[in-house]
């Protein structure tokens, strides 16, 4: 106990100095460790040799490429008898030589390499065991960020070779139980096996699910229906990778993938309002909902609306938030371009955009925002006139004396808002020529030098997700 409180200052100011010291000195020996170990990723692209798929030898050792991970060695590799399990790109990652079989940097004691093959869909078999091993990378749930930091500090100190950093990701590895009946590969590039009884998805098993009916579930991405490589159905069951849902298969039933930043695809139940982002359902007491648009060129969230508001997916919070009121309710709205929506009174359009912290030592991503707003300065007497397509690019409209330029290209080709506003007729001819247009170059320049430029607008909504917390 402290009798002087100046001398229990002086003490808890030491402690607090010696503890940010010491974190100080943790903080650079992570980051030389990191920087040896880059090195050794750069000394390894220019020196390695190339053997196929993502190996590479090194200084008499066998390194695999793991993507976001940098290169590691694979274990017990024999360089004299390494070769492809085949020449296939799906199976690049895999590898055998005389006494093992190799999922990236992993052995599969299970295989036995003069036997195995691929079946198909990242599944091998020997005959006996069969198992499946993505060639898509997962997080190694065996390595904590704390338990890493651990092992990158603890090797820097006291390891004799370069550091070498924790591997944080690997490809995914599942051995299947054993089975009477070969296992035989369905719906093709989906990750699907069957034995006969019991079908798999990526190693794990699909309940109840029907071999004989089992399809994927159209997806809607952009203007283009595709098979959906997560979402399953077989005339009863419906499912998310091999997560049976607790909804009754109907053939209304579709994916949404809009936005790739959302990393995840949506299921929608046209019938009854219901929507899932992967398997997580969104409240149906604010349902049933509806998509606003299918198009993805200017969101950042995939906005789905009811009677109860418009409603979003925060990745971040990884729960359904509420934007707003629903600006569309009982005003008979049509989408007459890609995320642009007209009553013949009122245009609304959906736009999107973000914002990074502006500091001298932290650029990173801050936010990203979807808003919905209504545009302003039009002449109520007047419609919207469509003049013609520019290329896929987007499409140039008419409404009263002003022209405007409804863009499809999005940020990701560096256009940046939905609408613009065109300055004069000459502008016009120039985008609706298909000779005179050239390519995407051209609508960076005409904004650039001001002849499209953003017109006035109200907000009316926002979707926000917030990416430091």
């Amino acid at each position: 106990m402290f009798k002087n409180p100046d001398e229990h200052k002086k003490t808890l100011l030491t402690r607090i100095i010696i503890a940010f010291s010491a974190l100080t000195i943790i903080l650079c020996i992570v980051f030389i460790s990191l920087l040896g170990a880059a090195d050794i990723d750069d000394e390894i692209n220019q020196n390695g040799k190339a053997l196929f798929g993502g190996f590479t030898v090194y200084q008499n050792t066998i390194y695999v490429v793991v993507p976001g991970d940098g290169y590691f060695p694979v274990p017990q590799a024999d360089i004299k008898s390494f070769q492809p399990i085949s020449h296939a790109y799906d199976d690049r990652h895999m590898a055998i030589d005389d006494k093992n079989v190799y999922c990236g940097n992993s052995i599969i004691p299970q295989l036995d390499p003069k036997k195995v093959a691929p079946i198909g869909n990242n599944y091998y078999s020997d005959g006996t065991t069969t198992c499946y091993c993505d060639k898509a990378v997962q997080r190694n749930k065996d390595l904590t960020v704390r338990k890493g930091l651990r092992n990158q500090i603890s090797h820097y100190l006291f390891g004799n070779d370069k550091p070498q950093k924790p591997q944080m990701y690997r490809y995914g590895l599942k051995v299947l139980p054993k089975s009477d009946t070969p296992y035989i590969t369905m719906l093709k590039n989906r990750s699907i096996t069957c034995n006969g009884k019991q079908v798999f998805y990526k190693g794990e098993v699909m309940p109840n699910a029907n071999k004989d009916s089992l399809a994927a579930i159209p997806l809607y991405n952009h203007t283009d229906t595709t098979q959906s490589f997560v979402y399953f159905r077989d005339g009863k069951h419906v499912y998310h990778q091999n997560k049976l849902l607790p909804i009754t298969d109907n053939k209304a039933l579709y994916g949404i993938n809009v936005n790739p930043r959302e990393n995840g695809t949506y299921l929608y139940d046209p019938l009854d309002g219901t929507v899932y982002i992967d398997s997580i359902s969104f409240d149906r007491k604010n349902g049933p909902y509806e998509v606003m648009s299918k198009f993805g060129s200017h969101v950042n969230h995939t906005l789905w609306y009811s009677m109860k508001g418009v409603y979003y997916y925060d990745t971040v919070k990884k729960e359904t938030r509420r934007a707003g009121d629903n600006p569309f309710s009982n005003k008979n709205f049509k989408e007459i371009a890609p995320l642009v929506f007209s009553n013949g009174i009122e245009t609304l359009y959906i736009d999107a955009f973000e914002r990074r912290h502006n500091n001298k030592t932290d650029k990173s991503l801050d936010k990203r925002y979807t808003t919905i707003n209504r545009l302003v300065g039009l002449e109520t007497q007047e419609t919207w006139s469509k003049l013609g397509d520019v290329y896929t690019f987007g499409s140039v409209w008419k409404h009263g004396k002003q022209w405007y330029y409804f863009d499809g290209l999005g940020e990701s080709q560096l256009v940046f808002n939905t609408i613009y506003k065109i300055d004069n007729e000459e502008t016009v001819k120039t985008l609706l020529n298909r000779d005179g247009i050239g390519s995407s170059r051209t609508i960076r320049q005409l904004i650039r030098e001001e002849k499209l430029t953003e017109p006035k607008y109200k907000e009316l909504l926002k979707a926000t997700t917030k990416y430091d917390v």
